[in-house]
C-alpha cells in the first residue's frame, strides 16, 4: 500500500484516502457552485440518498451532485423527450416537496433514493403546471380584456370598390406562373 504525506498538517495515509479528499474538494466547489437559494433545501434532498443505517460515500457523492450540476445552472430539465425552462424556484420547490413527502408518515417514496429520476419527473411536472397558469391567464385575457379595456373608437370602413367589372370577351387573363408551375409538377406526376 503506497503511503503519502500532507503536505500541510505532515499526517501520513494511504492513497486513497488523498483521492477522496480530492472528491471532496470537487464536491464541496460544486455545492458552492449552485444558487445561494438552494443550498439549505439542497443538502436535506441529498440526505435522502443515504441509508439510515451509514453515511454515503464521497464517490456517490460526487456523482449526484455533477449530475444535477448542469441542468440547475442551465436552468432546464429534459423528461419524456420534452425539454423544459426549469428556473431556480422550480428546482427548490421540487426538492422542498420531495423532502417534505419522505417526512411523511407512511410515504410511498422509497428510500434511500437511487437517482435524481424522481426530482426531474416533480421539475418537469411543476414545468407543465406553470404553462399550464400561463397559457390559462392568457387565454383569460383574450377572452375577457375586451370587457375590461375602455372601448377603443370603430376604424372606418373602407369605401367599396364597387362591383366587378366585365371583362371584354377578346381579354384573355393569364395564368400566374406559380399555379402554372405546380400544374407542370402534377403532369410530371411530382407532388
Amino acid at each position: 500500500m503506497l503511503e503519502l504525506t500532507c503536505p500541510v498538517c505532515g499526517v501520513a495515509s494511504p492513497l486513497e484516502g488523498f483521492i477522496q479528499v480530492e472528491d471532496q474538494g470537487r464536491a464541496v466547489m460544486i455545492a458552492l457552485g449552485l444558487p445561494a437559494s438552494l443550498r439549505d433545501v439542497f443538502v436535506r434532498y441529498m440526505r435522502l440518498f443515504n441509508p439510515p443505517s451509514r453515511k454515503g460515500t464521497i464517490s456517490k457523492t460526487l456523482r449526484l451532485l455533477t449530475e444535477l450540476e448542469q441542468p440547475i445552472r442551465d436552468n432546464r430539465v429534459s423528461r419524456r423527450g420534452n425539454d423544459y425552462v426549469a428556473p431556480v424556484e422550480l428546482w427548490r420547490e421540487a426538492m422542498e416537496d420531495i423532502v417534505e413527502r419522505a417526512r411523511q408518515p407512511g410515504s410511498t417514496l422509497t428510500l434511500p433514493l437511487k437517482s435524481h429520476g424522481y426530482l426531474f419527473e416533480v421539475v418537469a411536472g411543476k414545468c407543465e403546471q406553470a404553462a399550464a397558469k400561463a397559457e390559462k391567464r392568457s387565454e383569460g385575457g383574450r377572452r375577457y380584456g375586451d370587457f375590461y379595456q375602455a372601448p377603443q373608437a370603430a376604424s372606418p370602413i373602407p369605401p367599396s370598390p364597387g362591383p366587378p367589372q366585365p371583362q371584354a370577351k377578346h381579354e384573355k387573363k393569364t395564368m400566374p406562373d406559380a399555379v402554372r408551375q405546380q400544374l407542370n409538377q402534377i403532369k410530371k406526376g411530382i407532388p
